[in-house]
């Protein structure tokens, strides 16, 4: 059964989608005290990135390297994002609440997404980039204006995925064990298609001329 050698391609998907579940796992585990979950995530990242896109065959030590690495900034990211996302929450209430000009009220919600999605893109530019934690902002900032569209995905996939995740504590709780694997795989997919846009194309060096006259 030739779908069942190692290299086939039957083979290479069944391990990332094994790879992808098992991070995911990981990912859950290392959120657990809250605060560290901005380093788990940026973990997460480069794990999947680095490991279960190369199909390094390894996922746990990577992992644990990873989220050691970047533990100090990205915890610093994150503390601020709760903070951020603990304003946001609270100003939203106050106006979905408020008696104020309809207008106004979808102008205000308009600004809470906006620093929302800018937000979001902290803790994974942080695990893409090395830059200090104001570079980190100011940066996602322009990338948010510059790809409004990609920032509007990410928000909409974090979304449904808490929308799916409560779903599934009422209905049926063995999901929540695939809803992270499905998250890490979409948006690694989508970030990688907008990290991609700042990185310059590696340059071939050319060929002296000696070179080229050997070979001919």
């Amino acid at each position: 059964m030739k779908f069942l050698k190692y290299d086939s391609p039957f083979m290479t998907i069944f391990r990332k989608i094994v790879d992808y579940f098992l991070l995911g796992i990981l990912w859950v585990i290392a959120c657990i005290p809250v605060i560290t979950a901005g380093a788990a995530t940026a973990a997460m990242l480069m794990t999947a990135e680095q490991s279960v896109r190369m199909d390094e065959g390894r996922i746990g030590k990577p992992f644990w390297l990873h989220f050691k690495a970047e533990f100090k900034q990205a915890t610093v990211l994150w503390l601020i994002q709760i903070v951020v996302w603990a304003v946001l929450a609270f100003y939203a209430v106050l106006v979905y609440k408020a008696e104020m000009v309809f207008f106004l009220k979808i102008l205000s919600f308009v600004a809470i997404s906006l620093i929302f999605m800018w937000s979001q893109l902290w803790i994974a530019y942080e695990s893409k980039f090395t830059d200090n934690v104001k570079t980190v902002m100011v940066n996602c900032l322009r990338i948010m204006l510059a790809n409004m569209g990609t920032s509007v995905l990410l928000l909409v996939l974090a979304a449904v995925m808490l929308l799916g995740s409560c779903v599934a504590m009422v209905l049926f709780q063995p999901i929540l064990l695939i809803i992270p694997a499905v998250y890490i795989f979409l948006q690694t997919l989508i970030l990688r298609k907008l990290f991609n846009k700042l990185v310059p194309p590696v340059e071939t060096e050319a060929i002296p001329e000696e070179l080229e006259e050997i070979e001919e």
